[in-house]
């Protein structure tokens, strides 16, 4: 008898397995599916096979390069359309006078075929459907057999309430030469959906064969896994050498396991790298693959050529696709399939399938969250960040966002998830981010949410009065986003978020009482990367008596960064980008004797402004671990320093008060030029820096944030972002090319030392 191997299928339910190959050259503890269905061919006396291919055809053709596997004589058909089950067989054997042997490729079973030849045989039947029985009926298509074991009808995946059968269709068929004609050529055309139903109304029997023995049907990646520890454990009989199988572990070629890995029921491929202190529970690790200490795989597929990073956690039927990179830290949760070629950034957590693109998963940096809607920030992100947020403070957490249905999106979910942990939100809705900070001083709120958009979305968390986390505020909020626990709130639990009436309209009344006196008599015009910013500064500025509107001759004032910063162009033509701006707002201050506190990331020449005029900058961290707590205490007590809006009235009152001065003023600044460029790393900031600190064509130290080098031409800063994933650079020089040449120049040294060559 000849048979016919249905090898065509794409494995859609398998995939990212079978995104890189097709899903009868699976391997099963190391040996591709279809050599098992060979191997049993061979135990049965076939001598011919047909392959009936269609995805990826040439992986399955180049594993049998000279068209035999032991004693089969092999053919290779490939499908350029569709056909259907029964169309590709009949597209590959055109005319026969012998029975034929229908078996699938990715299904893995001992049954005898032989007795099923001979059942065949002696039912004087045209056709006889192979059955197994199974646990869950629900999953399969059945058959229902009468007396004489005759096909009676078929019940496709059918509920408990009509699983009148157990004997589920196993795909294996033998037809005579009669049936093989009744199916059309080149068309699509289907075993149970066509073929079986035509013969049924022609009153031609179909014998019905309940196998003894093991069956499994390779549908989804829990059945890859568990098949595999069915053949570890002796439940199918294969060919398979078990040389390398003992107490339910398989190893492959060259493997190094760690004496200290603990390792059950799991297929461990050639070329595995299992290091110190791993746990792999029933799991297949295929070729190439790299495991590093610490890490746990309970219930998982990790793929060819995977490198997981440290402490990494992949939870039950999760898949890892080839050549993806985990960095340390990572969590996979159940069931997640993350497609080839991904890298996944250290620390994330992954809940979704990661299909498209690289994940550049959402990590705290300098401004918060940022990423892109619907991929990178989901709304089920949204809602964990809420709960995290609420497991750190007991009082109110104060929510807004800039205009835009994804904003609005992110924010409904964000105060979902404080209300469902029980926690208290102040919805301020649709505002500009100095309002957070200002709503955190009036309601004493400890934790602040804005959420905007420019090129990604963002969602900046902030400490009491809008400063940024402390590094100890953003370890406890990543722990608890890391864990995922959510303490059980009952709905007596949960409150409705609170609003504050009038809000608006109480932050003008404060921009107001930086100019005392008013500014008559000044004409400025008001523009915002924002409408909203524009419009509150607007509003308060009249009431302050400025005329608004683009006059000839006005002050030119834009808001930027949701009101956080502004730029101005001064009635002379002065340009004063948002730094001149800030430090000609705190003239009074400084010239007064105070302190003022600023970011260590704002320009140095702060340093001598404040020098000349008698005061002095005190600087705080983007992320402390302490150093700087009297810094930041003054700085929740100077929100001017971080609100636009607050700065550009400030500066219009020291316009006011100091006229043609005003220009003396501005020569007291040092006439620098500034630049910023963040260069993304693959590498640990920490060992870049080291590298650079002990590079012997560069001075730099460490500062407060990162390392400095002062030289002749200017000062470089090399600051690690708060993800890690990069460096910003800034140059402070005497003329912006010169500050460009000292940029170029540090970027060159951040990847030489990279590779550590700058040594």
């Amino acid at each position: 008898m000849r048979a016919v191997i249905m090898a065509g299928g794409e494995g859609v339910r398998l995939r990212p397995l079978t995104c890189s190959q097709p899903k009868p050259m699976s391997r099963l503890c190391g040996k591709p599916t279809i050599e098992y269905i060979l191997d049993l061919l061979c135990r049965h006396g076939v001598e011919n096979a047909e392959i009936t291919l269609k995805y990826m055809p040439d992986e399955i053709i180049s594993h049998f390069e000279n068209g035999r596997y032991k004693n089969i004589n092999l053919r290779f058909v490939i499908e350029n359309t569709p056909m259907g089950t029964a169309g590709g067989v009949r597209n590959a054997v055109e005319d026969t006078e012998e029975d034929i042997l229908i078996v699938s490729g990715d299904a893995l079973t001992d049954f005898n075929l032989s007795e099923i030849i001979d059942s065949h045989r002696k039912s004087g039947a045209e056709a006889t459907i192979v059955t197994s029985e199974v646990a869950d009926p629900r999953e399969f298509g059945l058959v229902v057999s009468d007396e004489k074991r005759f096909v009676s009808r078929f019940i496709e995946k059918p509920p408990y309430s009509q699983a009148v059968s157990r004997e589920a269709n196993t795909g294996i068929y033998i037809i005579s030469p009669n049936v093989l004609k009744m199916i059309p050529k080149n068309e699509k055309y289907d075993f149970a959906g066509d073929l079986f139903p035509r013969m049924m109304s022609h009153s031609m029997p179909i014998n019905v064969y309940k196998a003894d023995g093991y069956w499994c049907d390779i549908g989804d990646i829990g059945t890859y896994i568990s098949c595999q520890s069915d053949i570890m454990s002796d439940k199918v009989e294969t060919e398979l050498n078990r040389d390398n199988a003992k107490n339910g572990i398989m190893t492959g070629n060259n493997v190094r396991i760690a004496p200290d890995a603990v390792l059950s029921d799991c297929v461990i491929e050639d070329n595995c790298v299992i290091e110190s202190g791993v746990k792999i529970s029933g799991s297949v690790i295929l070729k190439n693959s790299f495991i590093s200490s610490g890490t746990h795989i309970s219930g998982s597929l990790i793929c060819e050529n995977v490198k997981i990073g440290e402490r990494c956690c992949i939870l039950e039927q999760a898949v890892i696709g080839a050549g993806t990179v985990l960095g340390d830290e990572v969590t996979v949760k159940p069931s997640v399939r993350i497609w080839p070629e991904k890298n996944i950034y250290k620390k994330s957590i992954i809940r979704n399938n990661v299909k498209f693109g690289s994940c550049d998963t959402v990590l705290l940096d300098d401004n918060g969250f940022e990423g892109d809607f619907g991929s990178e920030i989901t709304p089920q992100f949204c809602v964990r960040l809420g709960q995290s947020l609420a497991g750190m403070s007991k009082g109110r957490i104060v929510v807004a966002a800039s205009s835009g249905a994804a904003e609005f999106c992110c924010k409904s979910a964000v105060i979902a998830g404080i209300m469902s942990a029980g926690g208290a939100a102040l919805d301020l809705g649709n505002a500009i981010l100095p309002l957070v900070a200002f709503a955190e001083d009036l309601c004493n709120s400890s934790i602040g949410v804005f959420i905007g958009k420019s090129e990604k979305l963002s969602i900046g968390v902030y400490s009491k009065n809008g400063v940024p986390f402390s590094r100890k505020e953003e370890r406890q909020l990543e722990s608890l986003m890391l864990r995922a626990e959510t303490p059980a709130v009952g709905g007596k639990e949960v409150s409705y978020p609170s609003k504050i009436n009038g809000i608006f309209e109480i932050y003008q009344n404060s921009l107001i009482s930086f100019a005392p006196g008013g500014l008559e008599g000044l004409s400025v015009s008001v523009s915002g990367d924002d409408e909203l910013s524009a419009e509150i500064l607007s509003l308060a500025l009249t009431k302050l008596g400025v005329i608004v509107g683009d006059e000839d001759g006005s002050i030119k004032i834009k808001t930027e960064n949701f009101g956080k910063d502004i730029s101005v162009r001064l009635s002379g033509g002065e340009e004063l980008d948002s730094d001149r701006a800030l430090a000609l707002s705190l003239y009074k201050n400084l010239s007064s004797g105070a302190s003022c506190a600023v970011r260590e990331t704002a320009p140095l020449w702060f340093d001598s402004y404040a020098e000349i005029l008698g005061g002095e900058i005190m600087r705080y961290n983007s992320s402390t671990t302490g150093g700087d707590d009297t810094a930041r205490e003054t700085a929740k007590n100077q929100m001017f320093t971080r609100d636009g809006l607050m700065t550009a009235v400030k500066l219009l009152h020291v316009i006011k008060n100091n006229g043609d001065s005003v220009s003396n003023i501005l020569e007291m600044m040092p006439k620098k030029s500034i630049q910023n460029k963040f260069v993304a790393i693959s590498a640990s900031p920490s060992e870049i820096i080291g590298n650079l600190i002990e590079s012997k064509h560069h001075s730099y130290i460490y500062s407060n944030e990162g390392i400095i080098e002062n030289i002749s031409r200017g000062a470089v800063r090399l600051i690690p972002s708060g993800s890690g994933r990069a460096i910003r650079i800034i140059a402070e020089a005497v003329n912006a090319e010169t500050a460009a040449e000292l940029t170029f120049e540090a970027e060159e040294a951040i990847r030489s030392a990279l590779d550590g060559s700058d040594k």
